[in-house]
Order: structure tokens, then sequence, then C-alpha cells
């Protein structure tokens, strides 16, 4: 079976849908992000909802379609977390970035969040509900995933 036909069963367009490996470069972070989408969905949503600049651009570019979110789970693997609307966003300064509990919360696990290197002014905090659907496949449903796992 295909991701496309998965999303498709539920009526989410494939064409609509940005499909998302998260797989954090800081090795404790990573390391905790399962548990997060396991454990504690609000801050994997957390988390999920900034982005570097690139992938700010292609979620922006589908406000009102789909996230399916994935997690990297080892090479050429990665698992799912679940599917998300992409209902709206907003800017954010730096101050109001880490003035939000959960934000403080994932630094505490090891993500860097707004990362000093990025000279941006205001950031995107994307508002992505989490669908009901296919809940019976998170952290089940393991997928291969092409090279350049990060793309």
């Amino acid at each position: 079976m295909q991701l496309n036909d998965l999303l498709k069963s539920v009526s989410v367009d494939p064409e609509r849908t940005l499909v998302l490996r998260h797989s954090p470069q800081e090795p404790a972070f990573r390391r905790a992000l399962p548990l997060l989408a396991g454990e504690r969905l609000d801050l994997f949503e957390a988390y999920q909802s900034y982005q570097g600049e690139k992938v700010e651009r292609s979620i922006s570019a589908r406000m009102g379609g789909w996230i399916a979110a994935f997690i990297g789970y080892g090479a050429g693997k990665a698992v799912f977390v679940g599917v998300y609307e992409i209902a709206s966003s907003r800017s954010v300064t730096r101050e109001e970035f880490w003035s939000l509990p959960a934000i403080l919360a994932l630094r505490d696990l090891g993500t860097p969040g707004w990362r000093a290197k990025d000279a941006r002014e205001m950031r995107l905090l994307f508002n992505l509900p989490r669908l009901p659907i296919h809940e019976n496949l998170r952290g089940k449903l393991v997928v291969n995933w092409p090279p350049m796992e990060r793309t």
C-alpha cells in the first residue's frame, strides 16, 4: 500500500499534503522525539509548529491542506505520527517565541528552538490541529524513506 492510498481513503488530497520527516540534528532531542510523539503529543506538536524558512514556505504554500508527520526511524525509514490540518499561521518575535511554555519545555529537552544564527526578526508559528484519522497507525506504521532523508 502507498501513503497516497491511505490519505485518499480519508479524503485527504495527496497533492495538497506536505509529508514531513522530523529528524532533529541534536542527538538528545532526536532520542526524545519518539517519546514525545507517543506520550506528550502537545510537545511534539509545539515542535512541529515552527520550522526553518524553507519548510515554513512549503507549509504556507499549502495553507488549508495537510501535513502527514513522520519521525525518522533509522536510515531509510520513518514512523507515522499523524495527519495535521494546516489551519493558520501567525508571526511571532523571538521574545514571543521564547515566552511560550511548550517552547521552553522543548529547549529543556535539547532542541535549540530559534537558533541564534537565524537572523530573522519574525518567524511563523503554525496552527496544525491533529486530525482524528489513522490514529490506530500512530507509532506503528513504518514507511520506506528514499535517500536525502532531510528533504
